[in-house]
């Protein structure tokens, strides 16, 4: 049987910068392996420049992977915005995260068309 690895997703958008290291230690001392690239990293990384890279190095020296990433939701992001242009720049904002993800080891997107 072919074995698929267990990826946790936490609601990092909660959690205080000064505690992350925290939960990184106690994510790996429970076994977990890989977590989700959350979209709240990328957002505070937009706005910071750098946010990513720390997470990355932190996720890097205990052992965890980011091998999923939920993709970027609400009205700002949803891709099935009426607009065209808008869409657009939706789909660009997008393909700007998916990259960043890929660099951190991400392989698999998870994507909300919207609620429109």
């Amino acid at each position: 049987m072919k074995q698929i690895p267990l990826v946790h997703f936490i609601n990092w958008e909660t959690v205080p910068d000064e505690q992350i290291d925290a939960y990184f230690s106690e994510l790996k001392d429970m076994g977990v392996d890989n977590i989700v690239i959350h979209p709240y990293w990328w957002m505070r990384d937009e706005e910071k420049g750098t946010f990513l890279g720390v997470v990355h190095k932190q996720m890097h020296s205990i052992g965890i992977g980011g091998t999923s990433c939920h993709g970027l939701w609400g009205n700002d992001y949803d891709m099935n915005c009426p607009d065209e242009e808008r869409r657009r720049q939706v789909i660009s904002t997008h393909g700007r995260f998916m990259n960043s993800a890929a660099d951190m080891g991400c392989f698999t997107y998870t994507i909300h068309l919207g609620e429109r």
